[in-house]
């Protein structure tokens, strides 16, 4: 089966390379982000990739951090077999203050690419990362396109999370520091000491959560 992934903002496909050997039996799919056009919002977003992309029957659909918030979005126009949801949020209680606060002083509308990226640049000093694992992250957020990158800041802090009817895979790192893991309360399988970026300094962990689930399921 044929699971297509989004990248979280800021990181493009290249952060499932590893991950592509740990789910034997079926192809992940890195989607680039496209340009956001005049998209507003998480869920205008996922209908321009619908409109843009043709994803091949039956699949799954899945992603991080912010691919995961339009994955969701996404499976509300077509039907996926499930979702693969990492580091991300999935209600209201989920999102931390501070993010909050960004949407609704709309702070959001006046950063640029590159105080998006110095912002991130201070954050990183308090996250857990191997060296090879920031060298990557670093050259992903130099390469990402600016107007994605504008445009995810403010959609991301201002999505409300619309829930699905589709099985729900959900996988979250226990010192993930953009979405502390303390206030998930929705059902999630955690990897214990993982952060925001586990998808590629964890990624056995992570891959092997989901070919159990795959393997349960399909």
């Amino acid at each position: 089966m044929k699971i297509y992934m989004l990248s979280g903002l800021g990181a493009d496909g290249r952060i499932y390379d590893r991950l592509k050997r740990h789910a034997p039996g079926h192809e992940i799919i890195a989607l680039p982000w496209k340009d956001p056009g005049k998209s507003k919002t998480i869920a205008d977003y996922a209908r321009l990739l619908d409109s843009q992309y043709t994803l091949e029957q039956p699949y799954i659909l899945g992603g991080v951090s912010m691919g995961a918030m339009v994955a969701q979005e996404w499976a509300r126009i077509r039907k996926p077999e499930g979702l693969i949801l990492i580091s991300t949020v999935c209600s209201d209680t989920d999102y931390p203050w501070l993010l909050r606060f960004a949407s609704g002083s709309r702070l959001t509308y006046v950063l640029r690419k590159w105080m998006l990226i110095r912002i991130a640049t201070i954050a990183d000093k308090f996250t857990v990362k191997s060296g090879q694992g920031r060298s990557l992250f670093y050259d992903m957020l130099h390469n990402t396109e600016a107007r994605v990158m504008e445009f995810g800041a403010r959609a991301t802090t201002a999505w409300k999370p619309c829930g699905t009817e589709v099985p729900v895979l959900r996988i979250h790192g226990t010192l993930d520091r953009v979405f502390p893991f303390r206030k998930i309360k929705t059902p999630v399988v955690p990897i214990k000491g993982g952060s925001h970026f586990m998808i590629v300094d964890r990624v056995g962990e992570v891959g092997a959560v989901i070919d159990g689930w795959l393997k349960e399921r399909f």
